[in-house]
């Protein structure tokens, strides 16, 4: 039986008193074969590696850390096997690194239970009194009678703190556990879409907040995935709400319509308008246009010959 390409076998305490062997450390060099891979790292790239870890067998938390100059692991979750660790490595030199970690990465045992809440700075009746006048300001109760409106008004305070305020900062918590099974350990990574300087603007607004309100936070992982802008939800009016409505001391602008003049006239000469139509004619009504009528072009396809 062949047992080893390197060894030819195994000599125990045991084996070596029957044998009366002595092994005399002082001259004899004993050589250890273990597998020490080295990292390659290019420049200003990040890669999900395989290092070794102090625990295993569980799920840990990795602090930010240096582990060469200008090479750093990001704070990060993960979970141990075999005292190996999977975790992201981070070259922020302009030139590319080789490197060896040897010593285990320090990790801290993670807790599912552990909750991170960030703090209102509010007691509970001043949060309970915010959230109690958000719901009631919401709500349209005139064309209730009196025994609708008690249904109504005591079913949406039993549920008040599901409308936010803007006067309670969000908060969020590590409670609940995600994971990304993947058939490797390459992340997913897509590129951001293109969006219009008014749309980028709104975007550092938003996230400029919730970094305030440390609701996010700064991350170096290579997972991606495009922002999305999602309008706001018709009031009870029907009316579009956006963050910046019209202010009523503005100047009028006069605007002259060249390509909805149809659309206009047929709102305006509708005999039986529904609600919805009713409401844009009013709200069209507080603005000073004319509309023009423009000539169209005549629509030629082109054929093989030109």
């Amino acid at each position: 039986m062949n047992f080893s390409k390197k060894y030819d076998g195994i000599l125990g305490l045991k084996i070596m008193k029957q044998m009366e062997a002595i092994l005399k450390t002082k001259f004899t060099e004993i050589p250890l074969h273990f597998d020490d891979p080295s990292i390659k790292l290019g420049p200003r790239e990040r890669r999900i590696v395989k290092l070794p870890a102090d625990r295993n067998l569980q799920e840990v938390y990795i602090a930010h850390q240096a582990i060469a100059p200008g090479v750093e692991i990001p704070e990060n979750l993960t979970t141990t096997q075999h005292y190996k660790a999977i975790t992201e490595v981070a070259n922020l030199n302009n030139y590319p690194v080789e490197l060896r970690v040897q010593s285990p990465i320090k990790t801290e045992p993670y807790a599912a239970t552990k909750e991170n809440h960030h703090s209102t700075r509010l007691t509970p009746k001043q949060i309970e009194k915010i959230e109690r006048q958000n719901v009631e300001k919401k709500l349209r109760l005139e064309h209730l009678n009196e025994k609708e409106r008690i249904m109504i008004k005591k079913l949406c305070l039993e549920y008040k703190d599901i409308c936010h305020d803007e006067r309670l900062p969000l908060t969020f918590t590590s409670t609940i556990k995600h994971q990304i099974r993947l058939k490797e350990d390459v992340p997913s990574y897509q590129k951001p879409y293109r969006k219009s300087p008014i749309q980028k603007a709104e975007i550092n607004r938003q996230v400029k907040k919730m970094l305030e309100q440390n609701i996010i936070q700064e991350s170096a992982s290579p997972w991606l995935a495009p922002v999305a802008i999602v309008p706001k939800k018709m009031d009870a009016s029907g009316i579009r709400k956006f963050r910046m409505e019209p202010n009523s001391k503005l100047q009028r602008w006069k605007i002259k319509l060249s390509e909805f003049d149809y659309t206009l006239v047929w709102l305006h000469t509708l005999k039986e308008p529904n609600s919805k139509l009713q409401r844009w004619k009013i709200k069209l009504s507080e603005f000073d246009y004319t509309v023009v009528y423009k000539k169209g072009k005549i629509n030629r396809n082109a054929d093989a010959l030109s």
